[in-house]
């Protein structure tokens, strides 16, 4: 017999709508994504009516993120979850040093984009 209270039913619920959004929201942006939550705090009440959102939605979904659920009628209450969103996929990447403006000694490379320490390109041209 399995003892689970509510309210840690509910927070599984919550973490698997969370995702589920999550995952979604970064289809577009490589071949496989990684996606670690937070659970929320024991302390909150029951999020009815869970709508997630990007608490900050004018950037990609990458690294370190806050996801805002609004709960409750007219999503009234609004709680944040916290976030490690890895993507991992092909990107063009320099063999060795090159100076800028040259093309020549690139190779293709998979890694996740946290690896990345400047701009990203995802392809030669580009």
């Amino acid at each position: 017999m399995s003892f689970t209270s509510n309210a840690y039913a509910d927070d599984d619920q919550l973490m698997q709508q969370v995702h589920e959004f999550l995952y979604e929201e970064t289809q577009t942006l490589g071949e496989e994504v990684v996606i670690e939550l937070r659970p929320p705090s024991p302390h909150l009440p029951e999020c009815i009516q869970p709508e997630p959102f990007l608490a900050n939605a004018n950037q990609a979904p990458l690294g370190r993120v806050s996801v805002g659920v609004r709960c409750g009628e007219n999503g009234r209450q609004v709680r944040y979850l916290q976030a490690q969103i890895d993507v991992i996929g092909n990107y063009v990447v320099a063999a060795r040093d090159i100076d800028r403006g040259h093309t020549d000694y690139i190779r293709h490379a998979q890694r996740t984009r946290r690896q990345f320490r400047g701009s990203i390109s995802s392809g030669v041209d580009g």
